[in-house]
């Protein structure tokens, strides 16, 4: 698996053990202990899937983007996947 792939399912898997709630690139750096450039790989890579959608498109240095928030797609698809494959990241 690619890095950034792996980095997307661990902002998809740290979501999912919130808040349904926007966060902002801050809060994913310190949670996931990732830079801000790999957060924002990630982020495009899951936007583009339309696992995450972008809730304050204003960037905000270093982040390409304001906040986050999980899609109903990306909740499906990841409690799915991680049911299946019982993997804990």
């Amino acid at each position: 698996m690619e890095p950034v792939e792996e980095n997307a399912n661990k902002v998809m898997l740290a979501l999912l053990g919130t808040e349904m709630r926007p966060y902002s690139g801050e809060e994913l750096t310190m949670e996931l202990e990732m830079s801000p450039q790999e957060l924002n790989s990630a982020v495009d890579l899951l936007h583009g899937q339309e696992m995450l959608a972008i809730a304050d498109e204003t960037p905000r240095d270093p982040y390409a983007f304001g906040t986050v928030l999980i899609t109903e797609k990306g909740k499906k698809t990841f409690l799915a996947l991680k049911s299946e494959t019982s993997c804990h990241i």
